[in-house]
């Protein structure tokens, strides 16, 4: 049996279709080198010029804007703040984690049919998941002010009111995180169903916390600076977010039979809110600012 035979190949005289058809993919290939090598001139050319002086655009000069003392330091704390891609990117996530989180809690418990005592440990957990996931993320307020390293201390010798100066760094985490507040509770208050009296007090209480605990993070970096990401200060600001979600949780589930529950939760927490204001404006009067 024959396995294989010898190969053979035949050659033919080159026909006019096949000439043609050669000339035609020289001349392209051709083209394309030719279009490959005036192209990366082009690009070489215009690359080694935009290097020296010749290269460079003439940049339209803004005129300069006079900003009150008081919107200033704000102004430039907000430039800073967007110019950086991880305090946005931190800013957008701490944005709609709360706002998620009481969704997706709420629908849950909005599908049960509990009691009186099944609702009122349903305000309380939601108490207890807003405040631990808002005040939680204040903790790197903590060195607000020693990141800026020895620079820090340049803040004393600008010609401007310290509560103006050192308050601004607190402005823009202030309105990110209480915005973020608003959009959870409108959240909870349209599954739940809850009463229009509710949700304002319970805004306003959970509002008054956060601006607290800003403050009291801001306070921790004036007593003790530590520029360090994730040190001991944070920790700390951590632990007293905790501590304070958990005492307005268990405050409320002990009053939550009375009348005017969360109005009465409300009250406390802007007075706590203006204790720590005053403690903070009151030390950094006496141990930042210079005599």
């Amino acid at each position: 049996m024959t396995v294989a035979g010898p190969l053979e190949i035949t050659r033919g005289p080159v026909t006019a279709y096949g000439g043609i058809v050669l000339a035609v993919l020289a001349a392209v290939c051709a083209a394309l080198i030719a279009l490959s090598f005036f192209t990366a001139r082009l690009l070489f050319l215009r690359m080694t010029a935009k290097a020296g002086e010749t290269g460079r655009r003439k940049r339209k000069m803004r005129k300069n804007h006079v900003r009150s003392r008081l919107w200033s330091p704000v102004s430039e704390d907000l430039l800073r703040s967007v110019r950086s891609g991880k305090a946005v990117w931190r800013s957008f996530v701490e944005f709609f984690v709360p706002a998620f989180l009481l969704f997706a809690l709420n629908r849950i418990y909005a599908a049960m049919n509990t009691s009186f005592a099944g609702q009122s440990m349903t305000a309380s957990f939601n108490i207890l998941v807003l405040l631990v996931a808002v005040l939680s993320t204040n903790a790197f307020l903590a060195h607000v002010y020693s990141r800026d390293g020895a620079a820090r201390n340049l803040l004393k010798t600008r010609p401007v009111d310290f509560r103006l100066l050192l308050g601004a760094r607190l402005v823009f985490r202030g309105v990110v995180s209480t915005l973020s507040v608003v959009v959870a509770i409108a959240l909870w208050a349209v599954v739940l169903g809850s009463s229009l009296m509710d949700t304002v007090c319970f805004g306003i209480m959970a509002c008054a916390l956060n601006l607290a605990h800003i403050f009291w993070c801001a306070e921790i970096d004036v007593m003790h600076p530590e520029n360090k990401d994730g040190g001991s200060n944070e920790a700390v600001a951590t632990a007293y977010a905790i501590v304070i979600a958990v005492i307005a949780t268990a405050l409320y589930f002990l009053i939550s039979s009375a009348t005017y529950a969360f109005l009465k939760l409300a009250v406390a927490a802007v007075c706590f809110l203006a204790l720590r204001a005053f403690l903070y404006f009151e030390r950094v009067r006496i141990y930042f600012v210079e005599k």
